[in-house]
């Protein structure tokens, strides 16, 4: 068993969270890069909006990825 940061969770479950939620994010970012081009083909959507709703979610993932180290 191996726990280095003594915070009662062995560090092979945390890596394998940390690693789900890595492939989380990126199936994310995957989506909201499709959606992107999806809202914006139509130019109805100004896309400096559309690229800072991208951010906002990356931002969330990437949070979410960083939680789980």
């Amino acid at each position: 068993m191996n726990d280095k940061d003594s915070n009662g969770v062995l560090d092979t479950v945390q890596l394998t969270e940390a690693e789900q939620a890595i492939e989380s994010a990126e199936e994310a970012k995957q989506a909201v890069d499709s959606k992107l081009t999806e809202i914006t083909s139509d130019g109805l959507i100004n896309q400096a909006k559309a690229e800072l709703d991208v951010n906002e979610a990356l931002d969330k993932a990437k949070t979410n990825a960083t939680e789980k180290l």
